[in-house]
């Protein structure tokens, strides 16, 4: 008797959520399918440093990564998913600086008119970044092709792992491991609906990175400088819109074609991290003291490419370019970023489809 009940009851659930495909990024697999994907994200954000309006430095960050994904449809509508980042390559490198002095009539550190800094070595680190595990769902959703819905709207809630390093701080043995080595919390929503070839998205996420408490601050010769250090990484706000834009789509080969092009911005909360990582030279006294860096905001534009192979397989290809404003490094000195602080990204990848 209860077999009989269930059984129709999960083929009418099933039948809710097929076959009408929503944008990839409020995309769900159909229900107990799944998808594994793995990912290569390549980051290059490069400016001058500036102080009272004038350029004492330059800095470079760049970073390679690799992205070990899955998805699973637990039930109509509602998936359980994973996100494992993965640092190959983090360099921070400063090609230009100047050497911070103290000058006694501003009382405090300046890099204004000093001599320059030649030959410093890039600070370097790798690792994994901390597992996120989370959940998300379309409470109403295109693929609903029964409920006759128009427009798919998806949230999402996932939770990170803390790592035992992070690239604020010098491990005991004087290397550096990549990410913000905290435990943090993202919630996010995005909508999306189809208007003929084109599907319009809308996308909110808010990503909260908890303290580092205590952190362990280490020289290079792996002795103790503070080990009750307070760490506190900035939170993150990104808004993002665009549109897919459907070039091909067989439903009989599972084939599909698609151009992605968005806009995005973003806004950082100030973090406090360690005085002389982000600077090339500091004050003696204030090296690896506690310094805070300002908020700032960002905002961009990027195309990416969508590809469904067959049924079983597609591929991306995307990049986006975004320019980050000017603020404070830390709030000990008058240092700021420069007015052409630029980060390009790039991103390619393949997914398994079992769908």
């Amino acid at each position: 008797m209860l077999r009989s009940t269930i059984a129709p009851a999960l083929t009418a659930l099933a039948l809710l959520s097929t076959p009408a495909r929503a944008a990839e990024i409020t995309d769900l697999p159909p229900f107990l399918r799944g998808d594994l994907a793995l990912g290569y994200a390549f980051e290059h954000t490069g400016g001058g440093l500036t102080e009272a309006g004038e350029q004492v430095g330059s800095r470079t960050w760049q970073e390679h990564r690799l992205v070990y994904s899955g998805v699973f449809s637990a039930g109509p509508g509602v998936a359980l998913f994973f996100e494992l980042p993965q640092s190959v390559s983090t360099s921070l490198s400063f090609p230009e600086a100047s050497e911070m002095v103290y000058d006694p009539a501003l009382d405090r550190g300046t890099m204004l008119g000093t001599d320059s800094l030649d030959g410093l070595d890039p600070i370097k680190a790798k690792g994994a970044e901390g597992l996120w595990l989370g959940i998300k769902g379309t409470p109403f959703s295109e693929a609903f092709v029964q409920r006759g819905n128009r427009a798919t709207w998806l949230i999402e809630a996932a939770f990170r792992t803390r790592t035992k390093g992070n690239f604020y701080t010098l491990n005991e043995d004087g290397t550096r491991s990549a990410g913000v080595g905290g435990g943090g919390m993202r919630l996010g929503m995005a909508f999306s609906t189809t208007h003929h070839i084109s599907k319009p998205y809308l996308a909110f996420r808010y990503t909260r990175t908890r303290p580092i408490d205590p952190a362990t601050l280490y020289d290079q010769d792996g002795a103790v400088l503070d080990s009750a250090a307070v760490l506190d990484p900035a939170d993150t706000i990104e808004i993002k819109t665009g549109t897919e834009i459907v070039v091909h789509d067989d439903a009989e080969t599972h084939s599909r074609f698609a151009f992605d092009l968005r806009l995005c911005f973003g806004y950082a909360t100030w973090q406090t991290v360690p005085s002389g990582l982000f600077l090339p030279s500091v004050l003696d006294v204030n090296r690896d003291v506690v310094a805070t860096e300002s908020e700032y905001t960002w905002a961009g534009a990027g195309l990416a490419l969508r590809h469904q192979a067959f049924e079983y397989l597609a591929w991306y290809l995307g990049g986006d370019v975004n320019y980050i404003a000017p603020h404070n490094i830390e709030h000990l000195y008058a240092v700021d970023t420069g007015p052409d602080t630029l980060q390009i990204t790039g991103s390619a990848g393949f997914k398994v489809m079992i769908r």
